[in-house]
């Protein structure tokens, strides 16, 4: 019987857990979201006058409605959450400088910028890190629970010589961030 509770204990934990995120554009030229029909594709505007490229990343209702969520000329890893209800979209802006948005799609889909909650929330000191840095990046690595994304804040250069790293947890339901003091936050279990 104790074999029995494992065995669907693991399966639960299997069935809850989200995909890792996917790089656009790569290979996979769409994600699905895992609890619904929604996906998200991304479009090659092609080649700019400075041979620069435009991609867009779109998110793709059941009816056929598309809507465009970002813009981005490098690449962008994207990841649903464990219960659909939103999607994290780090944008790899240049070779060290990146943004994380988590967007909610619906009637009126939101999109909240992880930096902007950084500068404008109660983090004087990683805020002042990322604006005095001459490289700052803040980039999603996971989710954390069904609604709750893993973010990290790091950089170096101009005022910060030695360098910073700072990780948080987003609460989406809340809209809530909170410093994450584990010592190692990349070991934790992500869904």
């Amino acid at each position: 019987m104790r074999w029995a509770s494992f065995g669907f204990v693991f399966l639960f934990a299997a069935a809850a857990a989200a995909e890792p995120a996917v790089t656009f554009p790569g290979p996979v030229t769409e994600l699905r979201a895992p609890n619904s029909e929604l996906r998200v594709s991304y479009v090659d505007a092609g080649a700019n006058a400075d041979q620069s490229h435009d991609y867009s990343l779109h998110l793709e209702y059941p009816d056929g409605r598309s809507e465009e969520i970002v813009v981005f000329t490098r690449s962008v890893d994207v990841a649903w959450s464990p219960s659909s209800d939103a999607l994290s979209v780090t944008n790899q802006i240049g070779s060290n400088v990146a943004d994380c948005y988590v967007i909610t799609p619906g009637p009126q889909t939101k999109r909240i910028s992880l930096t902007d909650v950084v500068i404008q929330g109660r983090f004087p000191a990683p805020a002042w890190a990322l604006q005095h840095s001459a490289h700052g990046s803040v980039a999603c690595d996971g989710w954390t629970g069904p609604d709750t994304v893993h973010f990290v804040l790091e950089g170096s250069g101009g005022d910060s010589p030695n360098g910073f790293h700072y990780a948080f947890v987003y609460d989406v339901k809340r809209g809530v961030a909170k410093l994450d003091r584990s010592p190692s936050p990349r070991k934790k279990k992500r869904y």
